[in-house]
């Protein structure tokens, strides 16, 4: 069965003080419950960012590596890119020289 609340006009004055007292040390508890978990959130909250900003870090940090490996990598590249174009030229100059010294052997060989 539910027990019967007397309305407020049915309890003396002390009780209405100590009920009053009762739910002002409630909501005294309560309050301090919601700072605990305000500050249990900021902390939280702090630990995130501090993650994030480590995380970001590692991030930042393997992409700059990567970035210098690339660069050297191409700097390697352009080497070998301009050895080939030094050993295309000298071919080419190579075949132009046979050429023509086959040309004048041709031409010393008719006169």
């Amino acid at each position: 069965m539910a027990t019967r609340v007397p309305a407020p006009e049915e309890l003396c004055a002390g009780e209405l003080e100590r009920k009053l007292r009762d739910l002002c040390e409630h909501v005294e508890l309560k309050k301090e419950e919601v700072r605990s978990n305000f500050q249990q959130f900021h902390c939280l909250l702090a630990m995130r960012e501090t993650f994030l900003l480590e995380e970001m870090d590692d991030i930042v940090t393997t992409a700059i590596q990567e970035i210098k490996e690339k660069k050297e990598t191409l700097r390697e590249l352009n080497t070998a890119r301009d050895g080939l174009e030094r050993d295309l030229t000298k071919n080419k100059l190579n075949e132009f020289l046979e050429k023509n010294l086959r040309q004048l052997e041709d031409e010393k060989g008719k006169n």
